[in-house]
Formats: C-alpha cells, sequence, structure tokens
C-alpha cells in the first residue's frame, strides 16, 4: 500500500504526507530516499499540526524530515504548518518566543532545523495556514481549510 502511494503521488508530482505515514515512510533514511527514487523530480508536502519553536514531537520530527529529504533528494519539499496568533503562542512557545509574522517563524524553523539536523542547507518551502490553540484538548486546530492551500492541479488524491 505504501509503496503504491507513493508511486501515485509521484506521478501527480506532489506527495503528502501525514505525521504517522511521514514516521512510516522515512523511520530509514536510506530506505525513505529510494522510495521517493532520489533522483526523480516531484514535490514531497509534509503536513503537521505544530510547528517550531514549539517543541513537541509533532512539530521537530517534521521539521527534520523535511530538511533531510530536501538535502537526500531532488524532491522540491514542503512543509506545511499553523500559524498561531501572538496570545496563543505565549501558551505554547518558550518564554519570551514569539512571531509577528509567519516569515518570522519560517526563519527560526529554518535556523532549528538547520542547527538540529546539522545540514548547512536546510532548502524546504515552509507554508502557513492559520491556526489557534485550545488550551482545554492542549491541541492546535487549523482555522481554514489546510488543503486549499495546495495546488490543487498537483494534487493526487490518493
Amino acid at each position: 500500500m505504501l509503496v503504491r502511494v507513493l508511486s501515485l503521488a509521484m506521478r501527480c508530482g506532489v506527495c503528502a504526507f501525514t505525521i504517522s505515514s511521514a514516521k512510516r515512510v522515512l523511520c530509514n533514511r536510506e530506505r525513505g530516499a529510494a522510495l521517493l527514487g532520489s533522483k526523480a523530480a516531484g514535490r514531497i508536502v509534509i503536513v503537521t499540526t505544530a510547528a517550531i519553536p514549539w517543541r513537541t514531537g509533532t512539530a521537530v520530527n517534521p521539521a527534520l524530515r523535511a530538511a533531510q529529504l530536501a538535502a537526500d533528494t531532488q524532491h522540491q519539499v514542503v512543509l506545511v504548518v499553523p500559524f498561531v496568533p501572538i496570545e496563543d503562542q505565549w501558551l505554547i512557545f518558550p518564554e519570551g518566543v514569539t512571531c509577528s509574522t509567519p516569515q518570522q517563524q519560517e526563519v527560526i524553523i529554518k535556523a532549528w532545523a538547520r542547527e538540529h539536523s546539522g545540514l548547512q542547507d536546510v532548502d524546504f518551502q515552509v507554508l502557513f495556514y492559520a491556526a489557534r490553540y485550545y488550551p482545554a484538548s492542549r491541541c492546535i486546530f487549523a482555522t481554514e481549510d489546510v488543503c486549499r492551500l495546495l495546488p490543487q492541479e498537483e494534487v493526487c488524491n490518493v
């Protein structure tokens, strides 16, 4: 099933991963590169529900995977992450850290990925969607349709 999904996605030029499927595919870097085809062109889209500087697994793992995939393959890698308003950032980001714009957060994400991956060049795109943090569930939820952010002519229905 996994290889089928990857091959369908490669034909369309976009491969969208959730965190759980990204973990299955990319837990072994060499195996992941072999499955994706290090020479084939295309786009890999990693969608997650948290973003650096929040240091939770759903923020850390996708950032590192995006950096590594961009370095190991010829694919364009897009990391799709939430941008939460400043009043929510105070609740989830490390003390004293806030991002007034998505561009400012992108700089933080890439600097963090560069430092923690050991790669000099972290050449992946960061795409943001509007979201809110809900303390009762301790989760971030999108406030817009994330799928609409992706170019529809390139998205496979897998």
